[in-house]
């Protein structure tokens, strides 16, 4: 049997209800309450030019913020590759120039937060500040769109069309979104993880450069699977990689409280996984369509600490090693995802 092509991700930031652009989440945990939480900003003025900040909107400080601090990381300066995926892009700027829009009529626009309303905003933003003339692509799938956007950037490093990949997961809640969400019945529901934001991104390269966070064996998408054909298809993944069930350290999902978001999670478990311990990670960076890259985020940097921190539970007793890690999440019961990733 070929085993795929290992990746490896060099580096991941996040903004995000947890301290920005730090790993302090993993002894110091922040469990954000209520229905609803925006993220902890940086500061900004620290991160970005005082003349480049006044254009950009709020979503677009955390994606340069993130890009910049992750790009460092890694050592690089200009990715061959930008893959993004976002749910809704830039909303605060969507707003803002509908807001002018019902109040001015189609007079006196600014097209300022126009031109910042579009989905591709960030990696066009990204690829200017880089400098990057390669591949430019954003992933707006609702909340699998960061899963489709690793899983490209996966392709890209392996046919050899890039050698390092700048992917994030981009996405903000305003006041006014929030409202929309709990209407679609997608987030802000009692019982529910709080709705929240999160930006992520992290640089994955086809070589071992410097001392990567972890390495990413395998990804595997399907849509509207049925249960059995799910826990299936995660078994042949980890046989593609030589791996058992009982391999997997830990198992990071995407519960958030709701009866019909957990079952699947609870069912793959059941038949695959029923001693291994789990991180539920949307207790700390909550609900929204761009959390499955904080998913990957946190991944990554458990596993460069080799063990689950007793403050995150989990269920692994204290010291327990941390060599395999298996990330599943879903979107509505439609699309699935699951990220085989491995201390390199």
């Amino acid at each position: 049997m070929t085993l795929p092509a290992p990746l490896y991700i060099l580096s991941a930031e996040q903004i995000s209800p947890q301290r920005p652009l730090c790993q302090d989440w993993t002894c110091c945990p922040r469990y954000p309450g209520g229905t609803y939480c925006r993220s902890d900003d940086p500061d900004f003025r620290r991160l970005l030019r005082p003349a480049e900040a006044r254009r950009m909107g709020r979503l677009l400080k955390r994606a340069a913020a993130v890009s910049d601090r992750a790009l460092a990381a890694a050592g690089a300066d200009c990715p061959d590759a930008i893959v993004t995926g976002t749910g809704w892009g830039c909303v605060e700027s969507t707003e803002q120039f509908l807001q002018a829009l019902c109040t001015r009529g189609e007079h006196l626009l600014s097209p300022t937060h126009f031109m910042q309303s579009t989905h591709n905003t960030m990696s066009a933003l990204l690829a200017i500040r880089t400098h990057c003339h390669g591949y430019n692509v954003t992933f707006t799938h609702g909340a699998v769109s960061f899963d489709c956007a690793l899983h490209d950037a996966a392709l890209l490093l392996r046919e050899g069309s890039a050698g390092l990949a700048l992917v994030g997961g981009h996405d903000e809640v305003t006041p006014d979104y929030r409202v929309l969400l709990r209407r679609m019945g997608y987030a802000g529901l009692a019982g529910q993880c709080p709705c929240c934001e999160t930006s992520v991104a992290l640089t994955l390269s086809a070589t071992p450069r410097r001392a990567p966070l972890c390495r990413l064996d395998d990804l595997c998408l399907r849509h509207r699977p049925a249960p059995e054909e799910w826990a299936d298809a995660v078994g042949r993944m980890l046989g593609r990689c030589g791996k058992e069930p009982a391999d997997v350290d830990l198992l990071v999902c995407g519960h958030n409280g709701l009866p019909d978001n957990d079952r699947p999670y609870d069912g793959l478990a059941r038949r695959l996984f029923p001693h291994t311990p789990q991180l539920r990670y949307k207790r700390l960076f909550g609900e929204n369509f761009s959390v499955s890259a904080a998913s990957v985020y946190a991944a990554a940097h458990l596993l460069r600490r080799a063990t689950l921190p007793p403050a995150l539970g989990g269920g692994a007793p204290q010291g327990t090693p941390l060599r395999t890690v298996l990330v599943v999440n879903h979107s509505g019961g439609a699309d699935f995802s699951a990220i085989l990733l491995e201390r390199p």
